[in-house]
């Protein structure tokens, strides 16, 4: 491969780790900022005792500083572990991948579609 393409994708790629990361401690920073306790939001009305919303806050890390939440926020993304969705209660891959197909199938019905009215213009243009 001819070095300046080497370069090229190397530079790119760097940029794109160190944009990914500044995005990440960006999401932590202003969710560490919001004023909304998550716990509450989670729970909505439920009745709790205060044992089970000690745990809920430990589980989440509520009383963790931010940096200790980054850096194993970090580690878990390395090694393969998205975490568990709240929505959902299930592994955040296995949502990604059920929703990958729909997404999917979006797409190519764009591609398609947009492939089609390009090739019409394309083709009255070209016959003037």
């Amino acid at each position: 491969m001819n070095r300046k393409v080497t370069l090229f994708i190397r530079n790119k790629l760097i940029h794109f780790i160190v944009l990914m990361i500044a995005v990440a401690i960006f999401s932590f920073i202003l969710i560490d900022l919001s004023p909304i306790d998550p716990v509450n939001v989670y729970l909505k009305q439920a009745s709790v005792t205060a044992a089970q919303r000690a745990m809920l806050n430990e589980y989440w890390g509520v009383g963790v500083p931010l940096t200790t939440k980054l850096f194993n926020w970090l580690s878990m993304i390395l090694q393969g572990n998205l975490g568990v969705s709240l929505i959902y209660r299930i592994p955040v891959i296995d949502v990604i991948v059920d929703k990958f197909m729909a997404s999917f199938i979006l797409l190519a019905s764009s591609w398609l579609i947009g492939g089609i009215f390009w090739f019409s213009s394309w083709n009255s243009c070209r016959k003037k």
